[in-house]
């Protein structure tokens, strides 16, 4: 999948990389500097597959520029930050602000593709779009591949058709919901007794899997979790939530949640969101923690990914500020004593897998 990076590359980068991310001084970096473990770690970094499952790069712009102006610089579309953390693969959420819905929920959410296809336009030679399992097999360094993923039901405003339109425009992966209610199904805050799968909602659970459409869990209700379980002939995902034993918030899964996913095949992708990580100073060790409890009670390597939810929050990690930092999570995996080839499970590969057997 991944290249190599070429020696050219390591021997200009990694000083600074070096400097930016572990605060050496550069007139301390010397030759047997390029021999250290942090050197080993970033060069298995960047050959391996890294994806991360949920970004709201284009709401976050969207709602900074005007749509009808040329593109702007902004670091929600800086592709060379996607490249300095060594990612092959972002899933680009299509999340419409709560106070569009629901009168421009669809306007909204077409304007999000048709943002992604002008920045495509605009960077042709390494940005493109996953539409097909086939598309996975063309990873590789120096590229950034993207999956269109809508966040929330409320895009489809209750039709069926809908959903067979943002396929043919390139979209592979929904979540039913964002936190409240909608037209598919109870999100994770609906009251006090939320309920599970509307009627229409179980259409469109079996329209993904007949189209090869990707379900995302993240943000349901518990019992509209159980439904979709129950009826998915397909493994679901949970593009970014965390582990509610270790942290008890509401966007959290429960250990047989987890376990769900995970005997059905599914990915979890641990978000970097704070408050859904721990209280008070929220450091890399906790995003570790919670992928650690995933793979504790799964018993393996293969459920737990990364969903960062950068762009979605202001609430991050100490040391995960933005994309570019997460050579500092494989690091702190290496730390912790995970072997090379479990770690590109977490980091890429999981995710890799779900789309080979779920796209079309």
């Amino acid at each position: 999948m991944r290249k190599s990076p070429d020696k050219d590359r390591l021997s200009i980068w990694i000083p600074t990389y070096l400097l930016q991310y572990l605060g050496i001084d550069l007139k301390y970096l010397r030759k047997e500097t390029f021999m250290n473990t942090s050197n080993e770690i970033m060069s298995f970094h960047l050959r391996s597959s890294v994806v991360d499952a949920h970004g709201d790069n284009l709401s976050k712009y969207l709602k900074k520029y005007s749509y009808n102006n040329p593109l702007q610089e902004d670091p929600a579309l800086d592709i060379q930050s996607y490249f300095t953390g060594g990612v092959n693969l972002q899933f680009l959420a299509l999340y419409t602000p709560q106070d569009f819905i629901p009168h421009s929920t669809i306007q909204f959410t077409l304007e999000m593709i048709d943002l992604f296809y002008r920045w495509k336009k605009e960077n042709s030679e390494v940005l493109y779009l996953i539409t097909s399992k086939k598309d996975i097999e063309l990873l590789e360094e120096g590229k950034l591949f993207c999956l269109l993923s809508i966040e929330g039901g409320e895009a489809l405003d209750g039709k069926l058709f809908m959903l067979d339109l943002y396929y043919r425009l390139g979209v592979r992966a929904m979540g039913l919901t964002w936190n409240g209610r909608n037209l598919l199904a109870d999100g994770v805050n609906s009251g006090n007794n939320p309920g599970g799968l509307t009627f229409f909602g179980e259409e469109i659970v079996k329209k993904m899997n007949t189209l090869g459409m990707i379900i995302d869990v993240s943000h349901i209700s518990e019992k509209s979790f159980w439904d979709v379980i129950k009826l998915s002939s397909e493994p679901v995902i949970a593009s970014h939530s965390n582990c509610f034993s270790l942290h008890k918030h509401i966007r959290n899964l429960k250990d047989e949640q987890i376990r769900a996913i995970a005997e059905k095949g599914g990915v979890i992708g641990i978000t970097f969101v704070s408050d859904f990580l721990g209280e008070g100073v929220v450091t890399i060790e906790q995003v570790v923690n919670h992928i650690e409890h995933i793979i504790d009670i799964t018993g393996g390597y293969d459920t737990a990914g990364i969903g960062s939810d950068f762009y979605g929050t202001d609430k991050l990690p100490e040391g995960l500020k933005d994309i570019s930092f997460l050579p500092r999570l494989t690091e702190s995996l290496v730390k912790r004593g995970h072997k090379y080839k479990d770690i590109e499970k977490i980091i890429g590969k999981n995710w890799l897998r779900i789309l080979s057997q779920i796209l079309k």
